[in-house]
């Protein structure tokens, strides 16, 4: 039992960590006035995924479409952003999905 828990606490601090730099990441892109259909993405993916783990506590099921429809409006966001401005990264990409899919599975373990 305590291994679940440890395992819980980890998954769900970097499930919060993803949302949040993806909200901060998108928010000051949009305050900055660079109002591009990526950066609305970035931010509303973020603020979609945020409530993933207030949520497991609630309802079961709905978290984890939440997180999914979440992360993926993120690294869609985050990949239009490089397509528009010109320099698409391919590793930064490729890190940032591997994590979310990471995130995602072991959200669907616990």
């Amino acid at each position: 039992m305590g291994y679940v828990f440890i395992i819980f606490f980890i998954l769900s601090f970097f499930i919060v960590t993803f949302a949040l730099l993806h909200l901060l990441a998108g928010g000051a892109a949009l305050l900055k006035g660079d109002k591009t259909t990526g950066n609305i993405l970035v931010f509303a993916g973020g603020l979609i995924a945020l409530p993933t783990i207030p949520l497991l506590a609630v309802l079961p099921g709905i978290p984890f479409l939440t997180w999914i429809l979440g992360a993926t409006l993120c690294c869609v966001g985050a990949y239009m952003n490089g397509k528009e401005k010109g320099n698409i990264n391919k590793s930064h990409h490729a890190i940032r999905i591997t994590i979310a899919v990471l995130l995602t599975l072991g959200l669907a373990l616990v």
